[in-house]
């Protein structure tokens, strides 16, 4: 899917692609950056732990709210992303101590 056909389909389902680090994941091509928090780096002290969290809060589909800034400086879409099952990934990962707000 082109990027600007994934910005345009704000709130729609997606296919999750692979894990980054514990706030960041990609999706049709493109990487998403979790607003609101920040996780350690795969490769920092509870990186590992914070990746497989966010990994199995998002499943396989997810649902994305765009930010009215759509992408950070290096070109990531900041979104707010919710799982299949209607989880709020984002405060998920802050409330099971795997991010902070």
């Amino acid at each position: 899917m082109a990027l600007a056909a994934l910005a345009a389909c704000n709130g729609e389902i997606y296919v999750r692609d692979g894990v980054t680090d514990g706030d960041t994941f990609d999706i049709a091509g493109d990487t998403v950056r979790l607003i609101g928090i920040n996780a350690p780096e795969w490769d920092e002290c509870w990186g590992d732990e914070a990746t497989e969290a966010l990994e199995d809060l998002l499943g396989e589909m997810v649902r994305l709210e765009l930010d009215v800034e759509e992408r950070d400086p290096y070109g990531r879409l900041l979104a707010y992303v919710w799982s299949s099952d209607g989880t709020f990934v984002n405060e998920a990962m802050v409330a099971g101590g795997h991010a902070l707000a």
